[in-house]
């Protein structure tokens, strides 16, 4: 009960403060966040009563998980991921991403509480799309994509979620250890510094997890993981042609067309990279399927942009974990109008400076 008050005294404050496109998004974030969290059940109960001997198992593993988490990364010993919900579609929340037809920068949207993000969640794929047909009337290009995990950054009990557990048991645990990231650290207004660095700590979590109940899995993840980097290495290079694209005094028209001879080359550059040095593994065949354009972009940057300096710096922290994370939450010093990959530290925080 003290939870639906919470989220009904956010209402109210959006219908203050905004207009009535804030007030109907708000209020579907309300109706879906209550309709999702009134469906919780305790794992205790699932783990009891349920007949799916699969889902228990994967239940079971995401407490040893949670405490491995806390016990072993530092992070927050939480009330989330002790209930479950079994979702009736694929994903809990879509979200909206949108970019100008010639820049890669994200638009933003502003909220209570978390501050700017780059996107903008729905609870129904529909009213994600519809809103996304708005942005586009006006000439935006977007990407509507389902999240796999829901969070609300520890100020509820989020629950554990049938789609969590598609994947196996290795995007479990990552997926379960970004999230808690979130709950360790996050800083208002800078999405592809709180997506980047949850991913950090996803990935040393999972080199230590994996150390700990299954070494021999361990070379795979770094395959994915190597195929992560060179595929980020590929977007950023396609990002430099199209910045260039992008700043030029050309049309409009030629602009269009240089973009256009750009994505092809950039294809077909990923089919030489799957061929050369993936031996014809199709790591991001998913992706590459699917339209490309400026909010595609832009929303995969979030989490990797950052990535090489942040894996740097938890090296020069010696991968001690808090001091990692307490150098990193000193960013919050930092004004919007500095947030940049500039800003990262290269040197990292030591014990004495740790109150």
């Amino acid at each position: 009960m003290k939870n639906t008050y919470r989220v009904v005294l956010l209402v109210i404050l959006c219908i203050v403060i905004g207009g009535c496109a804030q007030v109907s998004f708000y209020g579907q974030s309300v109706l879906g966040h209550s309709k999702l969290m009134s469906k919780r059940q305790s794992v205790d109960k699932v783990l009891s009563e349920s007949q799916d001997e699969v889902l228990k198992k994967q239940i079971e593993l995401s407490q040893r998980i949670l405490e491995f988490a806390h016990q072993e990364l530092a992070l927050p010993k939480t009330k989330s991921y002790r209930t479950y919900v079994e979702l009736p579609h694929d994903f809990p929340v879509w979200n909206v991403v949108a970019a100008k037809e010639f820049s890669l920068e994200p638009e933003q949207w502003c909220y209570l509480v978390i501050g700017c993000a780059s996107y903008r969640g729905y609870f129904k794929m529909a009213d994600a799309q519809r809103y996304a047909a708005k942005l586009q009337d006006k000439g935006l290009e977007t990407y509507v994509g389902g999240a796999i995990a829901y969070s609300t950054l520890g100020w509820f009990k989020d629950p554990l979620l049938s789609s969590m557990f598609r994947y196996g048991d290795l995007y479990l645990a990552e997926t379960l250890i970004h999230e808690l990231a979130h709950q360790r650290l996050y800083l208002n207004n800078w999405t592809t510094l709180n997506e980047s660095f949850a991913t950090i700590v996803a990935e040393e979590g999972m080199r230590r997890w994996l150390d700990k109940i299954s070494p021999s899995q361990w070379s795979e993840f770094v395959k994915g993981k190597i195929a992560d980097d060179d595929f980020a290495d590929l977007i950023d290079g396609f990002k430099d042609v199209l910045r260039k694209v992008y700043a030029s005094n050309d049309a409009d028209a030629d602009k269009r067309r240089a973009k256009q001879l750009a994505t092809d080359a950039f294809v077909m550059d990923y089919e030489r990279l799957k061929i050369q040095k993936w031996g014809g593994r199709g790591w991001y065949d998913n992706w590459m399927s699917k339209p490309i354009n400026n909010a595609r972009i832009a929303a995969y940057s979030s989490y990797q942009d950052y990535i090489p300096e942040l894996r740097e710096l938890l090296e020069v922290c010696d991968k001690n974990l808090e001091l990692f994370y307490q150098t990193i939450a000193n960013l919050s010093k930092i004004s919007i109008e500095n947030q940049s990959l500039e800003s990262i530290p290269k040197k990292c925080h030591t014990a004495e400076n740790i109150k």
